[in-house]
């Protein structure tokens, strides 16, 4: 039994892969992706596991995984627009746990805010100070 499993391992895997061209251009997805990230993902993290995968280095499995879980991902992505919305499952999710597609993007600002204002205001009373004793038993704050 394991070697027919292993017969039908090895035929359903190709012996190169490649990673497809991008349907998009940075700049229309620029307010979702930074060139960095792009650059990051599909030039290095995506060629990468194609070219390790062709030239059978490192492991073969991890490899294929990463290079076809990369032509998953870019083709899902188009130029942003004011009228994109939520469809589909994505609609269901949002429409579950937000209410609605104005709500959630409501919640996001006011969440992204107050994370801003957090990290500007250090709160000590949820980060008490500890005394430490230098050297000469004598207590030292911090």
């Amino acid at each position: 039994m394991r070697e027919i499993i292993t017969l039908l391992e090895e035929k359903s895997i190709p012996s190169d892969i490649e990673i497809i061209p991008l349907n998009f251009e940075d700049s229309q997805v620029s307010p979702v992706l930074s060139k960095a990230t792009i650059d990051l993902h599909y030039n290095k993290l995506a060629k990468g596991y194609a070219q390790r995968y062709n030239d059978k280095e490192g492991d073969r499995d991890f490899n294929y995984a990463g290079a076809f879980l990369h032509n998953m991902l870019f083709p899902q992505f188009r130029e942003v627009r004011n009228s994109n919305k939520p469809n589909g499952p994505m609609k269901g999710f949002v429409d579950k746990h937000f209410g609605s597609y104005e709500d959630m993007k409501l919640r996001t600002k006011l969440t992204n805010a107050l994370l801003k204002y957090r990290a500007y205001r250090y709160d000590y009373s949820v980060f008490p100070v500890k005394e430490k004793k230098n050297g000469k038993g004598k207590k030292k704050t911090n």
